[in-house]
């Protein structure tokens, strides 16, 4: 029997974190699905709705619970299931439960199939057909250098796979619609995913949402965009001693990349506590205006020396040993 090398069982261990962090099943919805199936199996043919759902039924029937752009039942699933959500709601809080644990256990018949046919009736009217790919409705949009950021369906976003961590995806996206948009847009979940490989030589992997940079006219502001809906994570580009100059090889121990990471919190911790008057709370959701050069106030605000922080055509990081200031490029 032909045995792996030692960089093929490496290589085969790095792709299956990766793959694992993007797993597509979505467990979460498992969980109130055979109850809804029960209760169409249930329901008397006299019933309206058991004629009305029936491929409904049968779509979520023969589901794998498995996310993507282009399931169609993933975008049932996940109507039906804030819809029969905002149905239970009430009850779930008195009984002391949550509306999704709620609606497994002791939502009626009526309720489950009241709230699929609700659902099915929103997306036909939204997108034409209640057999919608999951991609239509979840969408990647960043127009703007905003905290709060604005949503537009008439403007350009990208379709995600990955749904809400409430529906059992490791891979994280919460999405919902906004004032004046039919389409779902994500503001919450995965903000940054890496993958580290902590060996003779390190090595790593690394998406950001969106991109570095809080500049529309970067970039670097929507470069990473692709990447991180697909989870195509890039290379982490480190400074390597003996190379002598940034380039994509792994680098010669852990003591770097430590080193990185540990820069990069102490310099969000020095912006933290410069920032602007008004901003009060969630200091990982504040990014300060891009910085071209290390001009006197990006001194003072990173407390570093004064250097541009470097960004490679990916967008990915690069430092140097003693560097202290990392500029929004």
């Amino acid at each position: 029997m032909p045995f792996a090398s030692s960089r093929t069982r490496r290589t085969s261990r790095w792709d299956s974190l990766v793959a694992t962090a993007y797993d597509s099943l979505s467990d979460g919805i498992r969980h109130p699905d055979p109850p809804l199936l029960k209760a169409y199996d249930q329901t008397p043919a006299a019933n309206p709705l058991k004629a009305k759902l029936s491929g409904q039924i049968a779509l979520l029937r023969g589901w794998d619970h498995r996310w993507s752009v282009a399931s169609e039942p993933t975008s049932l699933a996940v109507y039906w299931g804030e819809e029969i959500g905002r149905r239970v709601g009430d009850d779930a809080r008195k009984a002391g439960m949550s509306a999704d644990d709620y609606a497994a256990r002791k939502a009626t018949p009526e309720q489950m199939l009241q709230a699929l046919s609700a659902a099915s009736d929103k997306l036909a009217s939204d997108f034409g057909s209640w057999k919608t790919p999951w991609g239509d409705v979840n969408r990647y949009q960043r127009l703007t250098g905003d905290i709060v950021q604005p949503f537009n369906d008439a403007r350009p976003s990208i379709p995600v796979g990955f749904t809400s961590a409430r529906w059992g995806s490791l891979a994280s996206f919460g999405a919902r619609t906004y004032t004046g948009t039919r389409k779902m847009y994500g503001a919450s979940g995965n903000s940054f995913v890496a993958v580290v490989e902590f060996a003779d030589r390190v090595r790593a992997r690394a998406v950001t949402a969106g991109g570095e940079s809080g500049d529309p006219r970067s970039r670097h502001f929507s470069d990473q965009a692709e990447r991180y809906s697909t989870g195509n994570l890039r290379d982490v580009v480190l400074l390597s001693p003996a190379a002598g100059g940034p380039h994509r090889a792994a680098v010669s121990s852990g003591e770097q990349l430590m080193r990185h990471l540990f820069e990069r919190l102490m310099a969000w911790i020095g912006l933290w506590r410069n920032r602007p008057p008004g901003i009060v709370a969630r200091p990982y959701a504040w990014k300060p205006a891009p910085v071209k050069t290390a001009s006197a106030r990006s001194k003072r605000v990173c407390r570093g020396r004064g250097a541009r922080r470097p960004v490679d055509s990916d967008g990915g990081l690069l430092t140097r040993p003693g560097a202290r200031l990392f500029a929004f490029s």
